[in-house]
């Protein structure tokens, strides 16, 4: 799908060398989408300001180092950022650590996944002085080639439906992924416009119904996803000053202000 051209009647969807006309469509085209880009000209995306960085670190290569609980899911602070650790099938009847870092690189833009010697270095600080030193080991046995960058931004369509046009998924919401929810916001999508198709009148009636349900839940998920960055990220407490209380008080204000998809957020 290269252009779309949407009228009353329905969508003419143009390819490299044909077009076909449609009754109507569900941009379900990920997050750079071309139907998100027709339906709202001139929405971009919003930059985080942070990366993330990620790999996949053999189990066996850990031998030696102090285990944490199977089935746990290991969640790091450190002062500026923090990193997610948990396993993962390989694929060949073995398993991956699989870790996700979050972290600002002061005075450097990313725009891409190469792990540039900025973001190297500042990896090397991580992983040296601010992470225990399990955590850190973890991450250097890795090694750099499995490594790589993530682009953090997000962007969420005011509208998740217009005329014949209707966006799902990543093609209507993109959240930071601090919130963990961007497969099961889309699957939510799709159980809502199932219903709304199969409850209403005609399809205007279905369109609104859909678009009147799902497009606040997606600018909810996009601001959970923000105050969870700053407070994660780009403005962390003084953890060792944290006693339970702290935290508690803390957590309900980055994610007890109505959690998203009708539904509140426990720690």
């Amino acid at each position: 799908m290269r252009e779309i051209a949407a009228d009353a009647g329905g969508v003419v969807v143009r390819g490299a060398d044909d077009e076909e006309r449609y009754a109507a469509v569900v941009g379900a085209d990920g997050h750079a989408s071309l139907v998100r880009d027709h339906l709202h000209p001139g929405l971009t995306p919003h930059s985080a300001g942070y990366p993330a960085w990620r790999g996949a670190c053999p189990e066996e290569r850990l031998r030696g180092l102090a285990d944490w609980a199977d089935g746990i899911c290991a969640y790091v602070v450190f002062d500026g950022g923090h990193l997610v650790v948990y396993r993962i099938p390989d694929g060949h009847g073995g398993r991956l650590v699989n870790w996700v870092l979050y972290a600002t690189v002061p005075g450097t833009a990313t725009t891409s996944r190469t792990l540039d010697a900025a973001h190297r270095a500042r990896l090397d600080e991580i992983t040296g002085e601010l992470l225990p030193p399990f955590w850190g080991e973890l991450i250097r046995r890795t090694g750099p080639d499995a490594v790589f960058l993530q682009r953090l931004y997000d962007v969420t369509a005011p509208r998740y439906a217009s005329g014949r046009l209707l966006l799902l998924g990543d093609a209507a919401t993109v959240a930071r992924p601090h919130t963990g929810a961007g497969a099961v916001k889309a699957l939510q999508d799709v159980a809502v416009l199932e219903s709304s198709l199969a409850g209403g009148a005609d399809w205007a009636s279905a369109a609104a119904a859909y678009d009147a349900a799902r497009a606040p839940v997606g600018q909810a998920m996009t601001a959970l996803g923000r105050r969870l960055g700053h407070g994660l990220v780009e403005a962390t407490p003084d953890w060792h000053t944290q006693d339970a209380a702290a935290l508690d008080a803390w957590w309900e204000g980055l994610a007890g202000q109505g959690g998203f998809g009708g539904r509140g957020l426990a720690r």
